[in-house]
């Protein structure tokens, strides 16, 4: 309360209406802009290698959680990397390749075949109406 009197004693109701809470800064402020621009040139591929990064290009020391929110509030966003399944063998799909698939498609040019492409995540067996 004697605070509240003290305020208004030295500058009236536009004092009180003041909001003077502690908010703290980043240190990472001061970097910002060339931090982005480094991030946007080389994309990390995790948060913790971005931290050890951070920390190598500026001396400062951050969790993951705070370095995942420091790219929230520069606009990166994160992306997940997409795996090439593990039973991939190139020498099987060199063979469908050469043996099944360009035959088919060299008689799809000629017209005597149709050939329809479809996308193995969203395959439907039931034909479209």
């Amino acid at each position: 309360m004697r605070n509240y009197l003290q305020d208004y004693q030295t500058g009236g109701i536009d004092k009180l209406k003041e909001i003077n809470f502690y908010q703290p800064k980043s240190e990472l402020t001061q970097y910002q802009q060339s931090l982005e621009e480094y991030f946007r040139q080389n994309p990390v591929a995790s948060i913790n290698e971005a931290s050890s990064k951070i920390e190598a290009l500026t001396g400062i020391a951050r969790s993951p959680t705070r370095v995942r929110e420091f790219f929230k509030s520069l606009g990166i966003e994160r992306r997940k990397i997409g795996m090439i399944p593990a039973k991939a063998d190139p020498d099987i799909q060199d063979k469908f390749k050469k043996e099944e698939l360009e035959p088919r498609l060299e008689e799809a040019k000629q017209g005597k075949r149709a050939v329809f492409f479809v996308d193995a995540a969203h395959f439907v067996l039931a034909p479209y109406r």
